[in-house]
């Protein structure tokens, strides 16, 4: 009997009622115990759908169902915030908009939504975050607290842009995917939720075995912090079961699993390219080819 090995290769891994409830959308300069208040919108288009008043974002939540496109939504606060709109979205649709890791903030004209939280970042300053639980107003106050500086990018090996790269500690949920240099909460971080997304390929990431992420307040020099870059992305391993039968061997496509080099994990697949299976035999030659179903 043959000794054979089983080779995979995966190819292309990244191969209404129009009621604008009018609160003033105005910037509002009170303050009550050093927190500053912004007014928000609450706007209401469940009946007359008016194309213009949605707000269009791709959740958390959707990308957990393995959606790609943004979707409208019809009832959404809205505002600024220190000249950055800002909108807010009830996940749940509970008629509350303050629930921290539940309801999801957009910031600026981003297309990906993220988890409220209790410490915001708007133009690199960090922020404490009070929603009203209606969604009429956001109250801020200058976050004091120690903080670091995280650069999330550039050591992320991966033939595409990573688009979004939630991280969580506690109560605070920060995107990191689009600056080199992030302002965060001292504090250990994880990857709450990652994505990946080119054309209609798109696949998420999570933490698993990776080590979590340790933000500290240092400094290279006086004035300047120390920018923590993590090693992430390639090179990938591929974990996979296979059994052999009547002189078949079989690797089902759900027993695959894709890790990072620090062990993040990669997976809710949606690529054009499927994996290919090559049996090798011991002096390296190709004994068999197969393909999954789709390929």
């Amino acid at each position: 009997m043959k000794k054979v090995m089983v080779i995979l290769a995966v190819c292309g891994l990244f191969a209404i009622i129009t009621s604008n409830i009018n609160l003033q959308t105005n910037e509002s300069t009170q303050s009550v115990k050093d927190w500053k208040i912004y007014p928000l919108s609450l706007v209401d288009n469940s009946i007359d759908k008016k194309p213009d008043a949605f707000v269009k974002v791709l959740t958390p939540l959707l990308i957990q169902k393995n959606k790609h496109l943004p979707e409208q939504f019809s009832v959404y606060a809205k505002g600024k915030i220190e000249g950055v709109e800002v909108s807010l979205i009830d996940e749940n649709a509970n008629g509350q908009y303050n629930e921290i890791g539940t309801d999801v903030m957009v910031i600026g004209n981003s297309r990906y939504g993220i988890p409220l939280s209790r410490i915001i970042n708007i133009k690199n300053t960090l922020y404490e975050c009070n929603v009203a639980s209606k969604g009429e107003k956001i109250s801020l106050k200058p976050y004091e607290g120690e903080y670091g500086v995280l650069d999330f990018i550039s050591n992320f090996k991966c033939p595409t842009k990573l688009n979004l790269a939630i991280l969580n500690s506690d109560d605070i949920y920060i995107d990191v995917a689009n600056d080199k240099k992030v302002a965060m909460p001292s504090g250990v971080y994880k990857l709450w939720l990652g994505y990946i997304q080119e054309g209609t390929s798109h696949v998420s990431i999570k933490q698993n075995q990776m080590e979590g992420i340790e933000i500290k307040e240092e400094f290279d020099k006086p004035d300047q912090r120390k920018v923590t870059v993590p090693n992430w992305g390639a090179d990938f391993r591929i974990d996979f079961q296979v059994t052999i039968k009547d002189n078949k061997v079989q690797v089902p496509y759900g027993s695959l699993k894709v890790f990072g080099s620090a062990n993040e994990e990669y997976y809710k697949f949606i690529v054009s390219l499927f994996p290919q299976v090559e049996v090798i035999d011991s002096k390296g030659a190709v004994v068999a080819k197969g393909a999954f179903s789709g390929c």
